[in-house]
């Protein structure tokens, strides 16, 4: 009878299963950039249309960088709650770089806008996502 009523019982409501997968997929779509960049620098580069005017190893640092700043996600990825601050931090983050790959594909009039537009569509969907989950947590609370 009482394994009945603890089967019964509900588990608790993840508020941030929303954030969650949409930070899983943006990790892994940086890991996939990342890795491209510090593999098959030209290539990527060229592929997106820009031109390769700096030697690779700019280009594989950038690849580098990229995947280390994504692993930095994890922690958020698996208690989003408990790393709040940090998680909203990193969704500011994609929209920091959303102007500042703008303001660059004006300057350079090169494929800096197709950045711009990978990290709206991340910065959108975490931030909603995000906005989403804390507000019901904010709700759930008595």
């Amino acid at each position: 009878m009482h394994a009945e009523t603890m089967d019964s019982q509900a588990q608790p409501l993840d508020t941030y299963e929303a954030f969650k997968r949409a930070l899983t997929l943006a990790i892994l779509a940086n890991l996939v950039v990342g890795l491209a960049l510090l593999i098959g620098p030209l290539q990527t580069v060229e592929f997106i249309g820009m031109e390769t005017g700096h030697p690779p190893i700019w280009i594989r640092y950038i690849g580098l960088f990229m995947i280390l700043l994504t692993l930095s996600y994890i922690p958020i990825r698996l208690m989003p709650s408990v790393y709040l601050p940090l998680a909203f931090y990193a969704v500011f983050l994609r929209l920091v770089f959303v102007i500042f790959f703008v303001l660059a594909g004006f300057l350079a009039d090169s494929g800096f806008f197709w950045f711009a537009l990978y990290d709206l569509a991340f910065g959108v969907l975490l931030g909603r996502s995000l906005w989403r989950g804390y507000s019901e947590e904010l709700m759930s609370r008595p």
